[in-house]
């Protein structure tokens, strides 16, 4: 003799009944999972696009850095040899150099 199943055998409407619960579920969960895949699809387009926008900023700014930087030495390559003489020799006496020993305050 065989042993009996442990699960009773399901017959007629109950097997069919249990059959669609099975199906309902199977689509279910296939209905998230396409649901997950597009969010994460649109998480990644998403993501793609924030970095090419932020790329796209930083290099603006880095324009606009270098220009100003090209600007600020043009400026100072041009005036710095027509105000040398005036930058060099001013109405006040020139500073006497002071060498004091340095001594420290921290002990």
């Amino acid at each position: 003799m065989s042993p009996a199943p442990l699960t009773p055998r399901l017959t007629g409407k109950r097997q069919l009944k249990a059959l669609m619960v099975v199906l309902v579920l199977v689509m279910y969960i296939e209905a998230i999972s396409n649901k997950q895949g597009e969010l994460e699809n649109y998480v990644s387009d998403g993501y793609k696009t924030a970095l090419t926008e932020e790329r796209r900023r930083f290099c603006f700014l880095v324009e606009k850095q270098c220009a100003v930087a090209k600007s600020a030495i043009t400026y100072h390559a041009k005036v710095s040899g027509s105000h040398r003489s005036h930058w060099s020799v001013g109405p006040w006496p020139p500073r006497q150099r002071v060498d004091a020993p340095v001594t420290s305050h921290c002990l």
